[in-house]
């Protein structure tokens, strides 16, 4: 059966260029497509979505913040309700899929065939905006979900971009690898692209130049499942060589917004989605102001998540991106609720310390940060080699300047930092969550 991928490939590349105004109608007609699809299939929405459909058959848009949120333990504890009793014949086949678990317990989810088509025509028109080359071949430093990527071979595959048959396709589990055999292991690929978490990869340069050893370089090295900090994406750019690609998605709502090859900026895949920055009401928030991202897909038929809370926080931006294309972009994307540390002082602020600043007073390999207590860090370092001592005074006080100035700084060094359950690096976790943690020390 046609699975759509060629006829998504031809509104992509339309899509792009047009004007904003008839962008917004293409979106409109997915959405009332996808609404009526979950108001008469999937048991979850028939009240979440009735005052839409209060008037008659056709969802009436104007009362689209009436829909409540839809959280992700909502998502957990209603993943029976929220799938669909019937899909149609073009959505195809249904997968059972899960989430890296990050945040905690994995969301299982159910993900229609023609979900992951467009995510795939997402996909390869990035590439075309790059100009990557389908024949030659990627290396992935991922978390293997199907116990197939194990070292020291990996998995082997081909075509990654689709249409492409000849180019190879390589796969390291990350969750069970060290940053050494992963680095052992590119070197023997020699792939001309990689596809790993950012902090992934700056961990690979550093234990490359902590070794002495060259690291491989590639054309392009694509990031995501991670918020990639500018002075990590700067390190990958000026070390491998190649264009550094930001990827922003999730694996139940799908892929999101990809950044733009000539301004870095993050083109919101319009075409496919509805991204939305709202207050903790629901409300949404003006443009430039950060809030919570919340999407709804439009072909996820099997499983459909409508105003879905991502965990994550960030902003649109009030201006169009000066390369012409008319759709939306992220400003940014802060991090999630579990990576905001907050203050004595009701302040509270997404860290981003600068690595390289820190690394002047003292040359760790790694570094994860924990506010454990409201005026408490404590921050784990991988120890370095070169026979400096730590100078914990000024360290703390670096930490003062750059976060907040009531805060106590317990330093640790350590010969490892555990990954998390998915197999990536968090370099900062608060554990303050509600008012009545916030104790003092």
């Amino acid at each position: 059966m046609d699975d759509g991928y060629d006829r998504f490939v031809k509104l992509l590349d339309q899509s792009q260029h047009f004007p904003a105004q008839r962008l917004k109608a293409l979106q409109d007609r997915g959405l009332r497509r996808f609404l009526r699809h979950a108001y008469e299939e999937v048991p979850a929405y028939k009240q979440r979505l009735a005052p839409l459909f209060s008037a008659g058959p056709e969802p009436d848009l104007t009362r689209w913040q009436d829909i409540p949120v839809l959280t992700r333990s909502q998502a957990q504890e209603e993943s029976q309700e929220l799938k669909a009793i019937s899909v149609p014949e073009q959505a195809g086949a249904t997968q059972t899929k899960h989430t890296s678990g990050s945040t905690g317990t994995p969301l299982i989810h159910y993900r229609s065939k023609l979900q992951q088509t467009a995510n795939q025509a997402v996909l390869d028109r990035l590439f075309q905006w790059y100009q990557m080359d389908g024949n030659k071949s990627l290396a992935q430093l991922t978390t293997d979900y199907h116990d197939r990527a194990s070292y020291p071979n990996g998995y082997a595959g081909h075509e990654w971009f689709r249409g492409q048959p000849q180019g190879e396709f390589f796969h390291l589990d990350t969750l069970k690898t060290t940053t050494m055999q992963q680095l052992k292991w590119l070197v023997q690929k020699e792939a001309a692209y990689l596809n790993t978490f950012p902090n992934n990869a700056r961990g690979l340069i550093e234990a490359a130049q902590e070794a002495n050893v060259p690291l491989p370089r590639f054309d392009v090295v694509l990031l995501s499942g991670e918020v990639l900090e500018d002075d990590t994406r700067k390190l990958i750019a000026e070390t491998t060589g190649g264009a550094v690609i930001n990827l922003f998605g999730a694996s139940e709502s799908g892929r999101l917004a990809a950044s733009c090859p000539e301004h870095g900026t993050l083109h919101i895949h319009e075409e496919i989605s509805f991204l939305e920055v709202v207050d903790e009401q629901g409300k949404p928030v003006p443009d430039g102001e950060t809030g919570r991202l919340v999407t709804t897909s439009f072909y996820n038929f099997a499983m459909p998540l409508i105003r879905y809370a991502l965990g994550d926080y960030g902003a649109v931006s009030a201006n169009p991106c000066p390369c012409g294309r008319q759709g939306r972009t992220l400003k940014f994307v802060a991090g999630r609720q579990r990576n905001l540390f907050r203050f004595v002082d009701g302040t509270s602020k997404w860290p981003d310390m600068k690595l390289r600043e820190l690394r002047t007073i003292y040359s760790f390999l790694q570094m994860q940060v924990v506010q454990d207590k409201i005026d408490h860090l404590t921050v784990y370092m991988v120890r370095s080699t070169d026979g400096v001592e730590l100078d914990h005074t000024a360290l703390q006080e670096a930490f003062r300047r750059s976060l907040h100035p009531s805060l106590n700084i317990t330093i640790q060094l350590c010969d490892e930092i555990a990954r998390s359950a998915s197999g990536k690096f968090e370099d900062f976790i608060s554990k303050i969550t509600t008012e009545s943690d916030q104790s003092l020390s």
